[in-house]
């Protein structure tokens, strides 16, 4: 049985919405045929991006987000508000439930792919741990979280990766109110102490450094001889062009009144 190609994009997009929106295209792509088995990675200037089910004013200073020109977007997948910029690095696999090695459940994937995080930080001497539902731990601080949509057949995993962030300016513009959240019956943020790469190493990482672990250690957990890199096609550049314009550029969407 000849196995499936998968496929390597690194993207050079840095506008937050256009990559939420590229994921889902490809998921899209996935369900309809038109698209690879892919793993990604890329990075976002800042942004704070709130989970599926969350609401807003429960998890993000919206007042200073606005006043500092820092956007706040709506992703497709679960999980707790993040912070992003050009220090947080990103990677999402995107594939169809069958490559998923016969994994049935959204958590038994999740710690799979987590993995490769913990794999990725042993190589560089730091010992880390997945902590449930989605995270990767050093000692007692978050280097990584991740999130999940399953559309269809088709499997979304994208996750972070603390680099060099700011984490300053994470701490002010994330300001997650627990109670508020139950209150508005969403799905709140768990907060805690977070870690930069480059601060456990004590040095700088070239990006190429850090993209070429990601995509190493991600692919390391699929026994699979068929890669191949490239970029998105034209019916994924279109899909995304779409949902910017239908979606994530949309208040409905943003404010939680349509999810």
């Amino acid at each position: 049985m000849t196995e499936p190609v998968w496929r390597v994009v690194i993207s050079e997009e840095t506008d937050p919405a256009w990559n939420l929106a590229v994921d889902e295209a490809i998921l899209r792509g996935i369900v309809s045929g038109d698209s690879p088995n892919t793993i990604r990675v890329w990075r976002s200037r800042e942004s704070v991006i709130v989970g599926r089910c969350q609401d807003i004013r429960a998890e993000v200073d919206y007042l200073l987000c606005k006043e500092m020109g820092v956007p706040v977007l709506r992703r497709c997948s679960g999980g707790g508000a993040v912070y992003m910029d050009l220090g947080n690095y990103n990677y999402s696999v995107l594939a169809c439930d069958k490559a998923m090695n016969g994994m049935d459940t959204v958590h038994h994937v999740s710690r799979f792919i987590c993995s490769a995080i913990v794999g990725l930080l042993s190589r560089l001497g730091c010992q880390s741990r997945f902590v449930y539902p989605s995270s990767v731990f050093v000692e007692s601080q978050k280097i990584s979280g991740s999130a999940q949509f399953m559309l269809y057949e088709g499997f979304l995993h994208h996750g972070t990766l603390l680099v060099s962030a700011d984490l300053e300016m994470m701490q002010a513009v994330l300001n997650p109110d627990p109670a508020l959240a139950k209150s508005l019956r969403a799905v709140p943020s768990t907060p805690s102490p977070v870690v930069n790469l480059s601060a456990l190493l004590k040095r700088e990482l070239h990006p190429m450094e850090i993209t070429h672990l990601l995509v190493e250690s991600i692919m390391s957990l699929f026994e699979r001889d068929s890669w191949t890199s490239g970029s998105i096609n034209k019916s994924e550049h279109d899909m995304t062009q779409l949902l910017l314009e239908i979606k994530y550029s949309d208040s409905h969407w943003l404010q939680g009144t349509d999810v």
